[in-house]
């Protein structure tokens, strides 16, 4: 497969984007001739190659897999062609919900009156049940607003966990009361890449595995570990494997399983597929909705359109910090979500 070191630009503007790519594209061309990597794909939705097989519909190139195989031009090959192709296998099947038909009428995560940082004040309700996509561009306050929804950004307004709420809001009173949190960086602030995954599952379930003496129950942490590599498939099955010499893929399998396995009412996933294969991808999205299934309402933040419109039952964007849109993900397509991202806020 031809090599083009093009990181996945930021969700800025998309006529922008397109100038940018070719730019790169051309800029390639004229030296590939002479230069070829031989270094392997990078595991990183953002600086390998399946990330950009999305545009390449509207940038012009052909495809080509290992340089032995030639899918064709890109509006002749569907989205998952090219994904078996590139993982060597058949994706699991996914089916996007529609509508929400897991959502009750409970609340899982809302929030009233809210406050951050002097913008206007936001209103948000995430139901038990449902996955409620977070979209916005680079810098419109979409991350900040998930720190102050857990307590780590200091913010004014009534937050509610499961119905109830929250006073003098921290990250350990809102994941006492369900709220579980991926955050963006795993390797920063997601896992102990030193700790074993048996450690990095157990640590947020911790409270929930004690006896009524106090004391973890005898054979809990190994159990729940061994539940949860099963469920999210995570390679190779040893519980005391060190996280830090797992695949990204598989690291970012055991950072959710971590939320998972503390039974929250409550899930944020920031960024929950970024730096992972394809195929890691859809497993990790099928998690994600059987989640919601069994009843946790879930937050979900992602740089990928696509994503989100797959997985999500309603879409808020975020501008300035605040909350501009409210929109069914039947209503919704790429574009007119972007153009509803780039739309200034007239009151932030």
């Amino acid at each position: 497969m031809r090599k083009y070191d093009m990181p996945l630009l930021p969700c800025l503007d998309p006529h922008e984007q397109d100038h940018e790519y070719r730019d790169r594209r051309d800029q390639t061309d004229g030296c590939h001739r002479h230069h070829q990597s031989d270094q392997p794909a990078e595991e990183d939705s953002r600086s390998g190659y399946h990330f950009a097989l999305r545009e390449m519909p509207r940038i012009g190139f052909q495809i080509h897999v290992n340089a032995f195989i030639v899918l064709g031009m890109p509006e002749q090959v569907d989205n998952q062609a090219q994904d078996s192709v590139l993982v060597g296998h058949d994706l699991p099947e996914t089916s996007a919900p529609s509508d929400a038909p897991n959502a009750s009428t409970e609340e899982a995560l809302s929030a009233t009156n809210l406050v951050v940082h002097g913008r206007a004040p936001v209103e948000l309700t995430v139901y038990k049940g449902e996955i409620v996509g977070l979209a916005g561009l680079v810098g419109s306050g979409r991350t900040r607003l998930a720190r102050a929804l857990i307590g780590d950004v200091r913010s004014t307004g009534t937050i509610k966990i499961g119905g109830r709420k929250v006073g003098r809001l921290t990250p350990e009173r809102a994941t006492r009361a369900g709220l579980a949190l991926v955050p963006e960086d795993r390797k920063v602030s997601g896992l102990a890449l030193g700790a074993s995954v048996e450690a990095n599952i157990v640590v947020s379930a911790l409270g929930k595995l004690m006896s009524v003496v106090g004391l973890v129950r005898p054979g809990s942490r190994p159990r729940l570990a061994t539940q949860m590599i099963k469920r999210f498939v995570i390679r190779p099955p040893d519980r005391k494997k060190l996280v830090g010499n797992l695949s990204g893929g598989n690291a970012q399998k055991v950072l959710l399983a971590r939320a998972v396995g503390s039974k929250p009412v409550a899930m944020i996933l920031d960024q929950p597929t970024a730096g992972v294969d394809i195929g890691a991808k859809a497993e990790l999205h099928n998690q994600i909705r059987l989640s919601a299934r069994q009843g946790a309402g879930i937050l979900v933040i992602s740089d990928d359109l696509d994503e989100l419109l797959e997985l999500s039952d309603r879409i808020l964007v975020v501008n300035s910090g605040v909350v501009t849109g409210n929109h069914r993900k039947a209503d919704l397509t790429p574009a007119s979500l972007l153009a509803d991202m780039s739309r200034s806020t007239t009151n932030g």
